[in-house]
């Protein structure tokens, strides 16, 4: 059995699946509206039990799924679901190892940089929740796009 570890990503999950996701820190406490719980608790315990609030909330304590990554993250424009995602990937032949570039295009130039750098933010954002690093080295790649024509 599995024990949780400081650093690691953790999920409670209450009976009805609303799910929230942190990463473990000594010394520091999950609080909401039904109660908090300290991760100090939750370190060193087994994944799987179940935890309560001091308000006496129940919770599982889990570790998460990519799934779970997936659909528990800050989304800036367009929703793409998981079953969407393997379908995008594959058609791209994007796998382990494989560099890719997120970029957007706004009809409006003030929101082509605010796009790309919001989205590079919860790019980061993201890679750093799963363990991961992002390549901040960002092109602009809309300098060198054709101009648009109205027909």
């Amino acid at each position: 059995m599995r024990i949780a570890e400081v650093g690691d990503l953790a999920m409670l999950q209450l009976p009805n699946n609303k799910q929230t996701i942190f990463r473990l820190e000594t010394d520091r406490e999950y609080q909401t509206h039904k109660g908090s719980i300290f991760h100090n608790d939750l370190i060193g315990s087994p994944w799987g039990r179940d935890v309560e609030t001091h308000l006496g909330t129940s919770y599982i304590f889990l570790p998460p799924t990519l799934h779970d990554l997936v659909r528990n993250t800050r989304r800036i424009s367009q929703i793409i679901f998981p079953k969407d995602i393997g379908y995008i990937l594959l058609r791209l032949s994007i796998g382990p190892g494989t560099r890719v570039l997120e970029a957007q295009e706004n009809v409006s130039d003030i929101f082509r940089e605010y796009d790309l750098r919001d989205s590079a933010c919860v790019a980061d954002e993201v890679m750093q929740r799963g363990g991961g690093g992002i390549d901040r080295r960002l092109p602009n790649v809309f300098r060198h796009s054709a101009p648009m024509v109205s027909l």
